[in-house]
């Protein structure tokens, strides 16, 4: 399956996981589409966006190693020292993120893919804002990414790109703009679904283990694994997610191939809680002369599978 189409299908089921915003058989269809080829106890900072990629942070831990892909499948349940089992802290995500009502932070992104000779870098940086109003989630990203495409053995010939991404939930449609350096600008409107569905939404496509706390800019984290069920990718690509202990939200993922390598990774930073977000913010705009493709009569998309990468969480790429 190629990476860049099961990103953003795994992207719609980590979010919804903590914090809701798609429905489960429109985020389960996804991930079985793109398949098949159819249409978030050491310090230190993942790996910034500027990182090489050969660059591991350092990390402390309980002391286990994280299991190779081969591994993933079979490996026993992590007992911790607590007590706690995988759905009980599950259930604290979902509780602590049910309680956040706005949520301000910074975003980093960084993708790497190698498909048929080219070399595809994306590195993006961005803001998010975020609302709970009853069971509705509002939301906005904006992010500025720049794409970088070599070919060749030596890297001989590169092409640039850049792009805009803005989406918009306003609780009731997803709004997605993007207005691209070397591409016409587009817009859409999309339904959107707010119904918190738990980690259940990401068990249909994965399986889950939970994996030791780490701190990570300074933050206590739970860690979970998810592995991708060999019925839809074998051998399997994994991600490993991190989720903020005192607020359940998503701080990160860490995307890994069927060969290990790490391949895309996205995390937010400089949380700020309980701030005063203007109701602007969650109004969409869109460019200049571009007029808005109404999808809205449409089965609603999975909210964080916006190509663009600007998404709630982890996203895709988009070719220059």
């Amino acid at each position: 399956m190629e990476r860049s189409r099961w990103r953003p299908a795994l992207a719609a089921c980590l979010f919804a996981a903590a914090a809701g915003g798609c429905r489960k058989d429109d985020s389960t269809e996804s991930v079985r589409a793109s398949a098949t080829g159819g249409s978030g106890t050491g310090e230190t900072r993942l790996a910034a966006i500027s990182a090489k990629p050969s660059q591991s942070p350092e990390r402390k831990s309980e002391p286990s190693a994280t299991p190779s892909t081969t591994e993933t499948a079979a490996a026993p349940a992590l007992v911790r020292a607590d007590g706690k089992t995988l759905d009980e802290v599950e259930r604290e995500i979902i509780s602590k993120t049910k309680a956040v009502k706005t949520c301000r932070a910074d975003v980093e992104r960084k993708s790497e893919v190698v498909i048929g000779g080219q070399r595809r870098v994306t590195l993006g940086t961005g803001r998010y804002d975020y609302e709970r109003r009853g069971d509705k989630v509002l939301y906005r990203i904006e992010e500025d990414v720049t794409i970088v495409l070599t070919t060749g053995m030596e890297g001989e010939t590169a092409t640039h790109a850049r792009q805009t991404a803005v989406v918009v939930c306003d609780g009731d449609y997803l709004y997605t703009s993007r207005e691209h350096s070397q591409r016409p600008s587009r817009a859409s409107k999309n339904r959107a679904e707010t119904e918190v569905l738990g980690f259940d939404l990401l068990r249909e496509t994965h399986d889950l283990r939970l994996l030791p706390d780490e701190t990570i800019n300074g933050h206590d984290v739970y860690v979970i694994e998810a592995v991708l069920k060999s019925e839809i990718e074998s051998p399997p690509m994994r991600s490993v997610n991190y989720y903020l202990k005192d607020r359940g939200m998503l701080l990160g993922y860490v995307v890994y191939g069927a060969d290990g390598v790490e391949f895309d990774r996205r995390m937010y930073s400089n949380f700020q809680f309980d701030v005063e977000i203007p109701a602007e913010r969650f109004v969409f705009h869109a460019p200049e002369g571009v007029e808005i493709q109404d999808l809205s009569q449409e089965p609603p998309a999975p909210t964080a599978s916006n190509e663009g990468g600007a998404a709630p969480a982890p996203g895709g790429t988009e070719k220059p």
